[in-house]
């Protein structure tokens, strides 16, 4: 697995105060539940940019306070390894990253 610069949306490091990357990853609920409603829209079809205007349409930003796009959304759902990984998140999806597609692992 390729080591994060930054924790992905819907988890934040704790445990190394000079260098948060290296810190343990836990879940941050608020953000962990964007992340949800991110896969359940893809799920059900939606586009990358379909998604990012629900999003912010929700009210819902980025950790910098800016507007969802559609490459901030494929980041989110490229990332599905660290999700799956984490089972308070309780992701069961599987990325194919040549098609941008998300296929539903049995």
């Amino acid at each position: 697995m390729t080591k994060l610069k930054t924790p992905p949306l819907g988890y934040k490091a704790v445990g190394h105060r000079k260098a948060p990357a290296k810190g343990q990853l836990v879940v941050d609920e608020q953000e962990a539940n964007i992340v949800r409603l991110c896969f359940s829209l893809k799920e059900e079809g939606h586009s990358f940019g379909e998604i990012a205007g629900t999003l912010n349409a929700s009210g819902y930003r980025t950790r910098r306070g800016c507007n969802f796009d559609k490459t901030s959304i494929f980041r989110i759902i490229k990332r599905v390894e660290v999700y799956k990984q984490n089972k308070s998140i309780n992701f069961s999806y599987n990325l194919n990253c040549e098609t941008a597609k998300q296929d539903k692992i049995l």
